[in-house]
């Protein structure tokens, strides 16, 4: 794949949901099966709804592309001068399209390493995008704030903040579902962090989701009473945390 989120290839349709994939998988199968025993009716049915996931899949694939744009376009936009610039991303982009020419470069070619690493793009500009991006949520642009979020993932999908942002953002949006799916993502990179469950709460009970609201609760509870030990913002968070709670059962009682 180009690196450059703008272009189109055929790798994209990685970019669906692995769910998305394995149903396009298991209908196929079925398709071709049914072909052989001559299954009109069936394979009609069997169609149309391969074409609904064809349709669902290629609008995923859109709106993420545009959300990748957006999130470039903002980084050229907002990133100044000098050693975070948005120069260097371009310049870094150039450099890797020349690596990618060579196919003795292992580096350019390692599918391990993030984008980033293979790009070589510095720190200093990834942190100028994320503190770009938190600035927009402080400016509730949070529609624009999950593009960047997202944008920065995309090159360094190793970093919980850039997930947890997204998460934010679409929670902000009052995007619920999407919301608890990012923070669901973002503890697989900080699996003992009791942020993303306690924002996650507060998600779950906009849906009404009362039982597994009281779930994140307590799990967020439990991970910051561990952290609190070390950690005092932990601690403002577990008093926090015990409110809510608090709170839920008095509503439940009333």
């Amino acid at each position: 794949m180009s690196i450059e989120p703008s272009s189109q290839s055929e790798s994209e349709l990685s970019l669906l949901p692995k769910g998305l994939q394995k149903q396009a998988e298991e209908w196929l199968s079925s398709v071709i099966e049914m072909e052989k025993e001559g299954y009109h009716n069936d394979l009609v049915s069997f169609s149309q709804q391969a074409a609904v996931l064809h349709e669902q899949g290629l609008s995923l694939i859109t709106e993420r592309q545009r959300k990748l744009d957006r999130g470039k376009a903002l980084l050229q936009e907002r990133c100044g001068d000098g050693e975070d610039s948005f120069a260097v991303f371009t310049t870094a982009v150039a450099a890797y399209k020349e690596k990618m020419k060579d196919t003795g470069s292992e580096q350019a070619h390692d599918e391990e390493l993030s984008l980033q690493e293979r790009m070589r793009l510095p720190w200093t500009f990834m942190n100028r995008g994320y503190q770009v991006a938190k600035k927009l949520i402080d400016e509730e642009k949070y529609e624009d704030a999950e593009c960047l979020f997202l944008f920065l993932y995309f090159l360094q999908p190793g970093v919980f903040e850039y997930m947890l942002g997204q998460a934010v953002c679409q929670q902000a949006m009052e995007h619920f579902e999407e919301a608890i799916t990012s923070y669901r993502m973002s503890l697989q990179l900080e699996p003992t962090n009791p942020v993303p469950f306690f924002l996650m709460a507060g998600c779950l009970h906009q849906l009404q989701e009362v039982e597994s609201c009281k779930i994140a609760l307590d799990y967020c509870i439990e991970l910051a009473e561990q952290a609190a030990e070390t950690d005092s913002s932990a601690t403002l968070l577990l008093q926090e945390a015990l409110q809510v709670k608090e709170a839920l059962q008095n509503e439940k009682a009333a």
